[in-house]
């Protein structure tokens, strides 16, 4: 789901769940994640956002981020930072490409 609030600010959640298909298969929730961002330049964004699964029969795993988002022709470039449950710092970059009809 894709929202917009205000010209500038918006963002994007994803969920999805895992049904298990077998006996050793099991339940999972996945919040892949939900973010705000707000445009700071014409191809600019910034953003902070949550993301987090739980398994069955183990607790809750977070991970909070922070993001920076590059707007192209081409697409998006995004740049997320989060902190991992170990404590480890993990870096993404994730492209989101734009296909306009």
């Amino acid at each position: 789901m894709q929202y917009r609030i205000t010209a500038k600010l918006g963002g994007e959640a994803s969920y999805f769940a895992y049904a298990p298909l077998s006996s050793t298969a099991i339940v999972q929730h996945v919040l892949e994640r939900a973010k705000f961002e707000y445009k700071i330049k014409t191809h600019w964004k910034i953003g902070a956002g949550y993301a987090g699964k739980k398994a069955e029969n183990n607790p809750w795993q977070n991970k909070p981020f922070l993001t920076t988002t590059l707007i192209t022709k081409g697409g998006d470039v995004e740049f997320w930072l989060q902190r991992l449950p170990q404590n480890i710092l993990q870096l993404q970059v994730r492209y989101k490409l734009i296909h306009l009809h």
